[in-house]
């Protein structure tokens, strides 16, 4: 479908008059028809206005994709997105950075915590792993650092991008 007939569809659709059309864009009347008729094209400003004024993409007025193929993006404002991805952006952060500095915490206390021991009772420090055996509370705290610290990279991997692309195609079905 070419974009005088994809205009022509979306206006007839939204009841409105070329007239009508053409007060909400700021053009003449007889600019909107010679568009439908194919007879010029719109130019770039206009055609982002009659994306906006449609709720279509400029992608859906300018190419062959037909508004079935058009359904599967979801358009979202900018501002919008961005404030949805600084949020994540913000609580992956914060998971790593709790992660590292819990592990490093951990690490140092596993060192610095036999060698008190040391001094008093000569060298009986068997290392990290002895630690974590011993006191198994410092190993549950470990392993929730290193989840911390999974989930943040997971969050900035494309994984969950990848995901949510698969669930709005399924659903699209």
């Amino acid at each position: 479908m070419m974009i005088h007939e994809k205009i022509t569809e979306l206006r007839k659709k939204s009841n409105w008059s070329q007239e009508e059309l053409a007060d909400k864009i700021n053009v003449s009347r007889q600019a909107v028809s010679k568009w439908e008729l194919g007879q010029s094209v719109p130019d770039l400003a206009n055609v982002i206005e009659l994306a906006k004024l449609f709720s279509v993409s400029t992608d859906y007025l300018l190419t062959d994709l037909s508004m079935r193929e058009e359904k599967k993006f979801i358009y979202y404002p900018r501002h919008e997105v961005n404030k949805s991805m600084t949020k994540i952006t913000a609580l992956a952060i914060t998971l790593f950075v709790l992660g590292v500095i819990g592990i490093l915490i951990m690490i140092a206390i596993a060192i610095l915590e036999p060698m008190k021991y040391m001094i008093v009772f000569g060298p009986t420090y068997e290392g990290v792993v002895a630690y974590c055996y011993i006191y198994p509370e410092y190993f549950i705290a470990m392993i929730i650092c290193a989840i911390f610290v999974l989930v943040a990279l997971i969050m900035f991997s494309p994984l969950p991008q990848i995901i949510m692309n698969k669930d709005q195609a399924s659903s699209d079905r």
